[in-house]
This record gives structure tokens, sequence and C-alpha cells, in this order.
């Protein structure tokens, strides 16, 4: 119980702190880190208003942030903010020459129907985008939403990185399994960033997520957050399996923790990861129903055997799901 609650307050804290760094932009980190942020931000048309936006040259972006914070609009009726949206994507519909694109729209109760507008507009900036960070955190996104996001980002021929936050939508096993399908069509893509944590997940999505991840042979670096969903050990073979056809795959970052998973299925996952020849660099959460040392030993005597590895870091824990009464 402890563990999840602190889960919890690390992730809302997480969130809070990345509102403020949006917000002030402040700059964290070594001071190489520091000016490494700083040279990019300069580099970035960074915006956190319509207005603003509006007011710029649009077909001369090429780097673009937009950070669109519930207070921004400061709308009371939910009406306008929907407006809003749409002048919004309407604006980036004009952003044609777009190689790096940033949309943080996290929290602010978008629907289906502003997804499809969405999706629209990132087909009409498809021509040269490469780097395309989107965060849908929290919104009211379901199947016919992440379908269209799926299809646009099929067009998006060139794009190389993708970071997708749907965290706290309903999308379900026939959601991820859109979302995967479209991404086999991004055949440049190498690095991939999915946050799908409380997404209503189980056995069936992860088979079609994994089937479909292990055609994206281009895969060099994956991070993968699966937390609180419905899966199994039976999840974790398929995931395992997946991964063994990412040949090419250098970094895997997979958070698996509040699911329904016990030894085995964690065995499984660390025996297809042997069959990746060029993995130098594993992070690996795991939360069990029941945990013991001989488990720890178990997986990393496992572990040991994928040689190639460099950085290695295995966090195991055993938790327990609350039940809360009415």
């Amino acid at each position: 119980m402890m563990n999840k609650q602190l889960y919890s307050v690390w992730v809302y804290l997480k969130v809070i702190l990345n509102y403020i760094k949006g917000k002030y932009k402040i700059f964290m980190g070594n001071k190489q880190q520091q000016q490494q942020e700083k040279e990019s931000y300069l580099q970035d048309q960074y915006f956190r208003d319509v207005r603003e936006l509006q007011k710029s040259s649009l077909d001369s972006h090429t780097q673009l942030t937009i950070s669109v914070q519930k207070d921004i609009f400061k709308w009371n009726n939910l009406q306008y903010l929907k407006e809003d949206f749409s002048v919004l994507f309407s604006l980036l519909d004009k952003c044609v020459n777009l190689s790096t694109l940033t949309l943080d729209l996290k929290a602010n109760n978008i629907e289906d129907k502003l997804i499809s507008k969405l999706s629209q507009t990132l087909v009409n900036c498809s021509k040269n985008l490469s780097i395309l960070k989107l965060d849908l955190w929290n919104n009211k996104i379901r199947l016919k939403g992440v379908q269209n996001l799926g299809r646009a980002l099929a067009s998006c021929s060139k794009i190389s990185n993708l970071y997708l936050n749907l965290s706290y939508c309903p999308i379900g096993n026939e959601g991820i399994s859109a979302l995967s399908s479209a991404l086999v069509k991004c055949i440049h893509l190498t690095n991939l960033n999915l946050d799908l944590f409380c997404v209503n997940v189980g056995d069936k999505g992860v088979f079609e997520f994994s089937t479909n991840i292990s055609k994206c042979v281009q895969l060099q670096i994956l991070k993968l957050d699966l937390f609180n969903n419905n899966m199994n050990d039976n999840s974790l073979k398929f995931i395992g399996l997946g991964l063994a056809s990412c040949t090419n795959l250098l970094e895997l970052k997979l958070k698996i923790s509040y699911n329904n998973i016990e030894n085995e299925g964690v065995l499984t996952l660390i025996q297809g990861l042997q069959s990746c020849l060029k993995l130098s660099t594993l992070f690996l959460e795991v939360g069990f129903k029941e945990y013991d040392f001989t488990t720890e030993r178990i997986l990393k005597t496992r572990i040991q055997k994928v040689k190639r590895l460099v950085y290695k870091c295995v966090y195991l824990y055993e938790y327990v799901k609350v039940e809360y009464d009415n």
C-alpha cells in the first residue's frame, strides 16, 4: 500500500514539476545539461498562447513547442476551450515546414472529435516532420480518437523520434492495437517512447502491440511504460518475443509494475532480450504480487546472460493492491 501511495505522489509531483518547467522555463541538471537545454530552447519557437502563435510567421517554423495548460485560456465554458483548440490546430495546418513538433496538451478534457482535428493537422505537417512529442495525458480519448491518431502517424513517413503519452486515456486493447499497427508504417522510426499507464490494456492488446513492434526493424531506443494495466505473465511472454525480433535495439526502458505479474513472466521476458544482440542499456521496473530473494537471484543470473549490457538498472519489489469500499 505504501509503495503504491508513494508512486502516486511521485507521479503527481513529476507532473507538477513538468508544468512549472514549462511555464517558467527552468533549466535543471549540471552545467553541461543546462547549456544543452538552453541551446535547444533557443532553437525552438516556444508558445504558451494561441494568440502568440497567430502573430508569428507560420510557414517559417521548423522547430515548434506549444504548451497548453488549462489555465492558459482562462475559460470557464468548455465550449470556448474547444473553439480555441480548433484555432490552434488550424494555425498548425499552416506550419508546413516543421521538422520538430512538441505539443503539451495534458489534462484538457480533449475528446475524440478534437483528436480527429489534431490528426488531420499532423497529416498536413507531415512533409518534413522527423521528431514528434505529443503529451495527451489524462484526456478523454477513446478508440476512435486513437485510430485517427494512428492513421496520422502512419502518414509521417520521415518520423524517426516519437514520444506519445496516452496515460489515463481509456483506449483499451483495440486502441493499443490500432496505434501499434500505425507505427509499423513509420519505417524510419528509431526512437520510440510510449507512456501507456492506466489505459486498460491486457493480454490481447499486448499481443497485438508486440507483434507489430517486432516489425519496427529500425528501432534502436524503446521506452515503454505499462504501469497499472491488466497484464499477466502471458503479456510479458509476448513482449519478450516481440523484442527478440528488434535486432537493432540498443536501449530498453520498461515499466510494468502493478499488473498481475509473477516470476515466470519476467523470466520469459529476459529470455527474449537475450536475442537482442546489440542491447547495451536496460532499465526494468517490475512489481510482483509475491516477491522473494530467490526470484531476485534467478533474474540477476538471467540478466547476466545478456552479455552486451553496459548499463543495467533492475528495480524489483512486491506490491499490494488495495480494494476500497464504496
